[in-house]
């Protein structure tokens, strides 16, 4: 279909002439397809019914006028990151429509639910916080976050030796971090090891305090 008849199917079920879009729309061609026809039917709906510009999608949109203008139910059709809620945090519509316009900070926003679950605001990550190669890039951000704010460490080898003792297992635990640590990684050193920089990394240690926890893992707990 093309954007003008999938336009006239979203004016059909605004009126009440249509109950649901076809699976033209919405179904049969795809994910990449439905994103896009969803991406198409919100802009012109939020363009030519409500006149909103960009910054009034960011800060105006909510479930609320999504239900009165019978767009709800495209929400699921857009690709979100993990540390966002699509029902609650619609100004993410407003960067798929305007990407060069409205902007988005994954990292911050990572840090920012990070921050939510530390200090208890919030007492679960978003279902798909920890899913794929974002996944891991926000456990990372977050684990790089509490080893610069909360602990100085001398050197590397002292941060390696943290974590290969019992306090990295209690560190993890603190800071809500065990669960990504555990889904996402054989053993807490090689979560340690993936968020250092090259510049940070020490081999020797890695490997020494891996080849120490595969021996010995009484002593040094996985």
């Amino acid at each position: 279909m093309t954007s003008k008849e999938i336009c006239a199917e979203y004016e059909n079920i605004l009126v009440g002439r249509k109950k649901n879009f076809s699976s033209s729309v919405f179904g049969k061609n795809g994910v990449e397809s439905n994103k896009k026809n969803a991406l198409a039917i919100l802009k012109y709906a939020l363009e030519t019914f409500l006149n909103w510009t960009p910054q009034d999608i960011c800060h105006c949109l909510n479930m609320e006028i999504l239900k009165t203008m019978k767009l709800d139910g495209i929400i699921k059709y857009l690709d979100y990151p993990g540390e966002l809620n699509p029902k609650a945090d619609l100004y993410y519509v407003a960067h798929l429509l305007y990407p060069s316009v409205i902007h988005y900070d994954s990292q911050a926003m990572a840090l920012s639910v990070f921050k939510s679950m530390i200090s208890r605001k919030i007492y679960r990550y978003p279902s798909d916080f920890w899913e794929g190669p974002e996944g891991s890039k926000r456990a990372r951000i977050c684990l790089k976050y509490v080893l610069q704010n909360y602990f100085t460490f001398h050197d590397v080898k002292e941060m390696y030796d943290f974590f290969a003792s019992n306090q990295g297992i209690k560190t993890l635990k603190e800071y809500q971090l065990l669960g990504a640590c555990e889904y996402l990684f054989e053993h807490r050193l090689d979560y340690l090891h993936d968020t250092l920089s090259d510049t940070q990394k020490d081999e020797f240690c890695y490997h020494y305090y891996r080849f120490q926890a595969f021996f010995h893992p009484d002593e040094i707990s996985a």
